[in-house]
């Protein structure tokens, strides 16, 4: 039997709800006491973005709810994370990189692939072949670096710097900084996505709204959202299975969502919604791995959708912490860079 793939995504990171909140500081680097130009400053995977000036000092909006960290990023600096936007320091220090050129080992026994046979499948794997991954261009595609380890049999892609990503299909601009690219396939002289066998990418994103009132582009971005994960795990949050376009199935058969999860409200945070997995359904209803298995069906489209953990918590987007914690295949699995909303996003329902 052909194995599954099952693809890991993860792109955020969760924290404290912020709301109608002013963001400003000043990036120095930390040995030499100078600020820093041109530094990155963004909400994790949202459209609320902004650089630092030339003393170094930034300000950014966020005007609605969201539980994502601040990102602070410069090519010669380690990155900054700050989970906790209720205590974020005036001033931030950020460490110069000690390896700014990475040394890197090549295999004795090489592959054959060509670097634009490689560029091929990470473009296919992280883009996606769907119409928003079909119409976007990776400007700085000479900055990344790839990696074929046949021993392996796996693709290995860094980045020293942001991808610079256009997506023309849904009208964004991205900026993604990749932390882990690996692909693994099922021979040691393929690169074909027939004998991919799993993949994950990890990294943080922000993105530019290049088309905001443009019909066309909204209405593309809201098939999109249509049978998301972030739509998937809102109708959760929401108690509304009942009315949504997803269906849950368990051997075949329709379930109903309260047998499987209790949602209860964050006692000290009315925004954050806790998805409780009931503990019987973990006990008696998991699959190898000891994760919980659930088949997900949008309008005739069917995906798989495991839990690894008892716990996991939302905010209203839909945005949930330990996403690796939570494994999907088939049509969600297909979803990728090219179908990336902001988390921010909110369509017309």
């Amino acid at each position: 039997m052909k194995q599954r793939i099952v693809y890991v995504i993860v792109f955020v990171f969760f924290t404290h709800l912020i709301q109608g909140q002013i963001i400003q500081g000043v990036v120095y680097d930390k040995t030499t006491k100078e600020p820093i130009y041109n530094a990155n400053v963004y909400m994790e995977g949202t459209s609320y973005y902004t650089i630092t000036d030339d003393k170094g000092k930034f300000r950014l909006n966020v005007p609605r709810k969201i539980n994502t960290p601040l990102i602070i990023s410069h090519v010669l600096y380690e990155k900054q994370i700050i989970g906790n936007i209720q205590q974020i320091p005036s001033e931030i220090y950020m460490q110069e990189r000690d390896n700014l050129i990475e040394n890197v080992v090549i295999d004795a026994k090489r592959s054959g692939f060509s670097n634009e046979q490689k560029l091929k499948a990470f473009r296919q794997i992280f883009l996606g072949n769907s119409s928003g991954g079909k119409s976007c261009k990776i400007e700085n595609e000479g900055d990344i670096r790839l990696i074929h380890d046949s021993e392996n049999k796996r693709l290995i892609a860094s980045s020293e710097v942001p991808l610079k990503i256009k997506n023309d299909y849904l009208g964004y601009e991205i900026l993604f900084e990749l932390t882990h690219f690996e692909a693994n396939y099922s021979s040691s002289k393929s690169l074909a996505s027939s004998d991919l066998q799993s993949s994950i990418y990890l990294g943080t994103s922000s993105f530019l709204d290049m088309l905001p009132t443009d019909v066309k582009i909204q209405a593309r971005r809201k098939m999109v959202y249509e049978g998301s994960r972030n739509q998937f795990f809102k109708d959760v949050v929401k108690e509304q299975m009942e009315q949504s376009d997803f269906k849950l199935y368990k051997n075949l058969k329709q379930r109903k969502a309260e047998e499987y999860f209790v949602i209860e409200e964050d006692p000290f945070n009315s925004s954050l919604i806790h998805i409780i997995l009931i503990p019987e359904m973990i006990t008696h209803e998991t699959d190898d791995g000891g994760a919980m298995k659930l088949d997900v069906v949008y309008k005739g489209n069917t995906s798989g959708v495991s839990f690894f953990t008892d716990v996991i918590t939302s905010d209203i987007y839909g945005n949930i912490d330990q996403i690796d914690k939570v494994l999907f295949s088939g049509d969600l699995a297909k979803r990728r860079v090219g179908d990336m909303l902001p988390l921010d996003y909110e369509s017309n329902e």
